[in-house]
């Protein structure tokens, strides 16, 4: 079946087009962006409490424990 020359030049154009828009989307999507969505999924702390015997409450905070070493897995501000 033979198409028409104007209708594969649409065709083109239209392919190129979404190509185009796609790939534009795609870069103003950016980092900053997916991390501010993704910060909502972030489970809220009004407060970490690293107890007498070690333990930490939440048991979800965002904290490694080492021996006697805390570590922050996380930026812990705003976390209310």
């Amino acid at each position: 079946m033979s198409y028409p020359a104007d209708y594969m030049k649409s065709k083109t154009f239209l392919t190129t087009t979404l190509v185009l828009v796609t790939l534009t989307l795609a870069f103003m999507i950016s980092p900053w962006k997916l991390t501010l969505a993704t910060s909502c999924l972030r489970p809220k702390y009004s407060e970490i409490v690293i107890k007498a015997d070690g333990s930490i409450e939440p048991s979800t905070a965002p904290i490694l424990c080492d021996g006697g070493t805390y570590m922050l897995k996380a930026n812990i501000e705003n976390l209310r």
